[in-house]
């Protein structure tokens, strides 16, 4: 009976808020949504779509998991920055095509590649990770609230594109993962900011062994803000298509009406590693003292995490180390947000030089040949000294590096007004 008597309430909630959101038009005019778009870069791997006051952007590469390419980066980008600009938006949705994926990173194959066609030199993939990291910038401070749909497999690309905005929605099909360190790279797309983020050292877990989160533990961690079935999106783009506002509070007040409870049977496996995770893990542990810990605790599952260790690339793992410790440093020192450079901001000005470093070097190029090239699972890597470590962070004093340029929006765009006129007594949440 309280099973039955919450699934009714549920409903009714839902119905009452559908009748409190209005019944605003269900589709733009075509020649509205040209006028929109006149000034978005266009590609068919990402479908942009409108309905009421609601629009979307579609990753649009099944086939390839959604993967991200430059086309998509730079379409997300001119289409968040032109609806920044536009008053009658309610929120922007992110979603991914097909029925597996919502995005399964970035293509490291050509950059590996452009690399090996160019030794040494970084200018190629630079160009890739310099408009990636703007874009996963804009994504964070949009006006505009961002609703990421993260439905289905979510890896490093993915997990930037998806993360950073206002709501983060998962769901039983959901897995997030950032394996980096297997292919002799590190978390970027704002790693450092996101994992740091995660409470009990969890995200330095995820960065160093590449562990896999369903949909039900990044709610219990805080990685989704909100959890839902897969098939509630079309009542989720109808309900925000309604929306006469582009205020954070009403948008939660529509998440929150559609999202489930969370299945306790899928948080086992979590609730059983987080007081190991939490003391082995920590940040301030150098990553010597994590492996003795690990054989230190002698059970099957430190001893499946130590296999797991053994075979990321060890240059990797101290990086990524040194990393997050280094994001969690940021975000104390600068909040979350602030007012002219964000932590995530921060965060991704110090990962562009590490990736500078790293397309310089020899292990990324060395770990996608051997796990998705020539796939012989033998990788040679270089020697994980404290030198080689430092070098990654040597630029970290030079955090206004002109190479990346994160954009600003304008000023018309920062007031949250209603579309239609509202009393004046009539109270909102604010960011």
């Amino acid at each position: 009976w309280g099973a039955l008597l919450g699934l009714v309430h549920r409903n009714i909630t839902i119905l009452a808020m559908m009748s409190l959101i209005g019944r605003a038009s269900r589709a733009s005019s075509s020649c509205g949504a040209k006028r929109m778009l006149s000034s978005v870069q266009k590609t068919d791997q990402v479908k942009i779509w409108s309905d009421g006051h609601v629009w979307g952007m579609e990753l649009n590469r099944p086939k390839a998991l959604n993967a991200l390419t430059l086309p998509m980066v730079r379409a997300v980008t001119s289409t968040v920055t032109r609806l920044n600009e536009e008053a009658p938006v309610s929120a922007i949705v992110i979603s991914g095509s097909g029925d597996k994926a919502f995005c399964a990173g970035g293509d490291v194959v050509s950059l590996h590649s452009s690399g090996r066609a160019q030794p040494g030199k970084a200018s190629s993939q630079m160009a890739f990770f310099k408009e990636e990291y703007e874009m996963n910038h804009l994504l964070h401070v949009s006006r505009k609230p961002i609703v990421s749909f993260v439905d289905g497999i979510t890896m490093g690309g993915g997990v930037g594109i998806s993360m950073h905005g206002a709501f983060r929605i998962s769901t039983p099909k959901t897995m997030i993962a950032m394996p980096e360190t297997a292919i002799g790279f590190f978390p970027d797309v704002g790693g450092s900011h996101f994992l740091a983020s995660i409470p009990d050292h969890f995200g330095v877990y995820m960065g160093l062994t590449g562990r896999r989160v369903n949909g039900a533990e990044a709610a219990a961690l805080g990685i989704s803000t909100h959890y839902m079935a897969s098939e509630t999106y079309p009542l989720l783009v109808k309900s925000l298509a309604g929306l006469q506002t582009d205020s954070v509070g009403d948008i939660k007040t529509v998440l929150d009406a559609l999202s489930e409870d969370v299945p306790v049977a899928q948080l086992e496996k979590l609730q059983a590693e987080k007081d190991k995770v939490a003391r082995i893990f920590n940040s301030n542990n150098k990553y010597e003292e994590i492996e003795a810990l690990l054989k230190e605790d002698g059970t099957a599952w430190s001893a499946k995490v130590l296999k797991t260790l053994g075979s990321m690339c060890p240059l990797s793992l101290k990086v990524t180390l040194e990393q997050v410790r280094r994001g969690q440093q940021i975000i104390a020192a600068h909040g979350k947000r602030s007012s002219q450079s964000t932590a995530l901001g921060m965060c991704l000005q110090m990962e562009y030089n590490m990736a500078r470093i790293s397309m310089e070097g020899e292990d990324f190029f060395e770990g996608v040949r051997a796990l998705l090239v020539d796939k012989d699972k033998n990788p040679s890597w270089q020697s994980a000294t404290d030198e080689a470590v430092e070098k990654f962070f040597k630029p970290i004093q030079n955090l206004a590096d002109p190479s990346l340029e994160f954009a600003t929006i304008p000023e018309a765009a920062k007031s949250r007004v209603r579309f239609v006129e509202r009393r004046s007594d009539d109270k909102r949440s604010r960011r």
